[in-house]
């Protein structure tokens, strides 16, 4: 293992951000330890521009995402419910693995947040 590999500080202007398949967007990886031994921590870094919806989708890990640019909403469903809220600099959405969401880019400024997955 590398020094790179244990320990690093990075902007997130540098994850390498990219399209991905079924959700809308631009999003890249910072961390991803999810091999054997690891604890299954993922750091992703989105990017959404004005008008874009991400469009609903689910994932396996508990995920909190942070908002620091833009405005949004983001709505969720627990069985046959389907909940709603906004989102701006400053908060942050939580939702259990398995939880079916969607986000949409509701301001005229890019949407830019950092999800973390468990």
């Amino acid at each position: 293992m590398n020094k790179d590999e244990i320990a690093w500080v990075k902007s997130i202007d540098e994850a390498p951000l990219k399209e991905v398949a079924m959700i809308r967007g631009r999003w890249g990886r910072m961390v991803e330890l999810t091999g054997d031994g690891e604890s299954g921590l993922i750091l992703a870094v989105g990017r959404m521009e004005p008008g874009t919806v991400a469009g609903w989708h689910d994932h396996p890990e508990d995920e909190v995402f942070l908002v620091f640019q833009g405005r949004g909403k983001v709505r969720w469903r627990i069985g046959d419910q389907e909940f709603e809220a906004e989102v701006g600099p400053g908060s942050a959405f939580f939702k259990r693995g398995g939880i079916p969401h969607n986000m949409e880019v509701t301001g005229d400024e890019t949407l830019v947040g950092v999800g973390v997955k468990a």
